[in-house]
């Protein structure tokens, strides 16, 4: 759903990094600080990352988990 929303222009990566990290810090307090998206990677819940967004969700991933160089 958002990657077709990213596709039509509309900028879903500002709120999956403010609003989403905010959630996320209020519903998982001990854990890392991450979005919602970022999380649903990293709990393998892949036909939920697919019903999103693939390319949203892995590239939220990549933002809380890769190297830093995305």
């Amino acid at each position: 759903m958002l990657d077709l929303l990213e596709r039509l222009g509309i900028n879903c990566d500002s709120f999956d990094s403010g609003q989403s990290l905010r959630l996320h810090g209020w519903l998982f307090p001990k854990s890392k600080p991450q979005s919602i998206c970022s999380r649903i990677i990293d709990a393998g819940l892949w036909p939920l990352a697919w019903a999103i967004g693939i390319e949203h969700t892995t590239r939220s991933w990549w933002r809380y988990n890769g190297d830093g160089d995305t």
